[in-house]
């Protein structure tokens, strides 16, 4: 009965939840622990089959193992789908992670590490501008936190939600 609108007052916001709210809430919570963590291990659970030669398989599973990809891969869904994004950091035999990543240079062994780097830790380079470029729109590289710039050809980005807000 009044002349005021009832929707004056309302607003659509986003609720960006900040990380330590995140992960109280992910240690504090079943439901939401299985929230995250059931799609993650669903999507790694069954792994992969290698085709070739006996000895071909064995070798890149043993590699696997070295670098627990496994392992990575699971920790890296889990934390893509808690923070909204994650990425593994490929260290390989070149010093500079600057440099592009060239995978016909690296030799048997020539993988050393792979780290995961969670979204906060990263900060996007300024963007490729090229319109003919398949790279368009996207950062020429990553920058850690301390500064490190890394080109995205070192990372393999796992994506949480399309709907969460970067």
């Amino acid at each position: 009965g009044t002349s005021r609108d009832k929707a004056y007052a309302s607003q659509i916001f986003a609720n960006n939840l900040d990380i330590m709210t995140l992960m109280n809430t992910y240690r504090g919570s079943w439901a939401a622990r299985k929230g995250v963590d059931i799609p993650a291990l669903d999507s790694c659970r069954k792994w992969r089959d290698w085709m070739g030669q006996g000895e071909e398989i064995t070798a890149i599973e043993a590699e696997e193992k070295r670098l627990s990809v496994k392992e990575k891969v699971l920790q890296a869904r889990t934390a893509a789908r808690l923070f909204g994004g994650c990425a593994l950091l490929i260290g390989a035999d070149v010093a500079n992670p600057a440099l592009p990543l060239n995978p016909e240079s690296i030799k048997a062994g020539g993988l050393q590490y792979l780290t995961i780097v969670h979204r906060r830790m990263l900060s996007p380079g300024p963007q490729n501008d090229d319109p003919s470029s398949p790279k368009f729109g996207q950062p020429r590289y990553w920058a850690l936190n301390g500064g490190t710039q890394i080109h995205p050809t070192r990372l393999v980005m796992f994506k949480g939600d399309r709907k969460s807000v970067v």
